[in-house]
């Protein structure tokens, strides 16, 4: 019998808000409890979305984890691209990490040059 949802949630919510809340670390602004909430809320929408086609002996904390760090990492690279006052192509962020990264790169001001120096 396949395990349900809601344990995991029970048993892992307090270590994943804890386990964001200090990789955020100075990131957290006055409100950050509910930044971090908002990413909690976040992990375990991804972890249920992707559930059912989990192995039934897999280590589920580990596996939560590895969706926390991700899901952290590119709240982190928001937060950092809008602090340095860049902006992300239109539409990168719906084509993943790959695009988004490309996208902090490649900002609407190079983008301005680059069509600036066509013939």
């Amino acid at each position: 019998m396949a395990p349900r949802f809601e344990p995991l949630i029970e048993q892992h919510h307090d270590e994943i808000f804890a386990y964001l809340w200090r990789l955020l670390g100075k990131e957290r602004r006055r409100d950050g409890a509910m930044d971090v909430e908002d990413l909690v809320q976040e992990v375990f929408l991804r972890a249920y979305e992707s559930f059912a086609g989990l192995r039934p002996n897999s280590n589920h904390r580990a596996w939560l984890y590895k969706i926390a760090t991700n899901c952290a990492y590119t709240k982190l690279r928001q937060m950092k691209s809008r602090r340095d006052g860049k902006r992300l192509l239109p539409g990168a962020e719906k084509f993943g990490t790959t695009s988004a990264r490309f996208g902090q790169w490649f900002t609407c001001e190079a983008k301005g040059l680059c069509y600036a120096a066509l013939p």
